[in-house]
């Protein structure tokens, strides 16, 4: 009965071990080697809305700046006299009132923005190329995976 159990168990060890074997060389037929790699790229066309700020003087005309000129040397002027009754006050209240009314016009801008299509161009990667030696062919395939030269890749039927 003892001779039995140990015939038994090795008949088992032995039938086990010659399956894994014979799946382990079926598994290395199945195995190729990397031969080479290249990244493949594409070209992409984006198009963006690109915002712009546009600004421009707005400078009134002649007749309403002159206007706007006479008037605010006079208001300054009333202002000058009023202020003292000191020869020069008045002229020097319509200089200021002269300057003012310029400095008004001269920082009024106009700006807006303005919405304008642009075109961008991008290199994405997109793949790799890869060439496999398995039994003595050359196999090609595309991947997303960056394989080394000289990796074992196991190839599906």
């Amino acid at each position: 009965m003892k001779n039995r159990l140990i015939t038994a168990a090795l008949s088992t060890l032995i039938l086990s071990t010659g399956f894994a074997v014979s799946a382990g060389a079926h598994e290395r037929g199945r195995i190729g080697h990397v031969t080479d790699v290249w990244p493949v790229y594409e070209t992409r066309v984006e198009h963006r809305q690109v915002a712009e700020t546009q600004c421009r003087g707005n400078r009134p005309s002649g007749k309403k700046r002159m206007h706007d000129l006479v008037v605010g040397s006079l208001i300054g002027s009333v202002i000058g006299n009023e202020i003292s009754d000191t020869p020069g006050f008045g002229t020097l209240g319509a200089v200021m009132g002269w300057r003012l009314a310029e400095s008004h016009h001269q920082h009024k801008q106009d700006c807006h923005t303005v919405w304008r299509p642009q075109q961008y161009t991008t290199r994405v990667l997109s793949h790799y190329a890869v060439s496999i030696a398995h039994r003595g062919r050359i196999v090609r395939l595309r991947s997303q995976h960056p394989y080394n030269i000289g990796d074992h890749v196991r190839l599906g039927r």
